[in-house]
């Protein structure tokens, strides 16, 4: 539900980061798409003309995505590849779009060698898109072994590093799905309070849940998202500093425009043009 909810919100904040960007995207533009996944990304921007190419560990979403794409407007080659030890040409691409999948890259030096590949396989002047939870400040806690929420600084000194600059920032609000896991979270506990009232305390609460009780959940949050949806719309893009969810656009630079503009303005997250 959260994700039937959360994917079209995702997709429509890319395509406003892009245009506001102004990263065109044409016939002869050659975009790759990093965790391409079942192909939603490829799907919304292939309107626009190009080639595109992407990558996914899993074979299962790969073949699916196949499927999906094969009758679409664009040239679309998907290939079962991880982004920590691809073999990608460098240089070929004018795009390269990465939502929500470095967060689940966790050790630093893997971290490290994806950021490297997406760097080297963008052109001189081409873009880097990546959408990821980067709030201000790391969370001291991580929320589990297999994901790492890093700064929005850890993101950008990452791709600096491999001579990208940020030139756009754009914030999601996401209001509604924060009302509703609020709400629908608070709503679980009174239940399982109740139950394990109700039951003596005698059987574990998370069995006294029955599918009616889930069911009227998933009724209440699929109605609150639909209720809080017009916020979402409004208020995107949303301030950086109080969002948690963003894209950050890079741009690959030649090495002497690197020399001139990276670290210029390092201490606003952003490079000089």
């Amino acid at each position: 539900m959260i994700y039937a909810y959360d994917q079209p919100q995702r997709i429509r904040a890319i395509e406003r980061a892009l245009g506001a960007a102004r990263v065109e995207i044409n016939e002869k533009t050659k975009i790759l798409d990093i965790g391409c996944g079942t192909g939603d990304l490829i799907a919304a921007l292939q309107v626009s003309g190009g080639t595109f190419a992407g990558i996914d560990f899993s074979e299962e979403v790969v073949r699916f995505a196949k499927r999906r794409l094969a009758e679409g407007p664009a040239r679309v080659r998907l290939f079962v590849m991880d982004i920590e030890n691809g073999a990608i040409r460098r240089g070929v691409f004018d795009v390269v779009t990465c939502v929500n999948v470095l967060q689940h890259v966790t050790r630093p030096e893997a971290f490290e060698a994806a950021v490297s590949t997406m760097a080297d396989v963008v052109g001189e002047g081409g873009h880097l898109l990546v959408m990821e939870f980067s709030p201000i400040r790391r969370p001291a806690r991580q929320p589990a072994t297999h994901l790492v929420i890093r700064a929005r600084s850890e993101y950008i000194k990452a791709f600096e590093k491999h001579g990208c600059c940020l030139v756009h920032e754009f914030g999601l609000p996401r209001i509604a799905v924060r009302v509703s896991q609020g709400l629908l979270r608070a709503a679980r506990q009174l239940a399982r309070a109740f139950q394990t009232h109700k039951a003596g305390a005698t059987v574990p609460a998370r069995r006294q849940h029955d599918g009616g009780s889930s069911r009227g959940l998933d009724v209440t949050g699929a109605l609150l998202l639909r209720i809080v949806k017009p916020f979402d719309v409004l208020l995107m893009p949303f301030p950086a500093r109080y969002t948690d969810m963003r894209v950050l656009i890079f741009e690959k630079l030649s090495e002497a425009r690197q020399a001139r503009s990276c670290g210029g303005r390092r201490a606003k997250g952003r490079c000089a043009s």
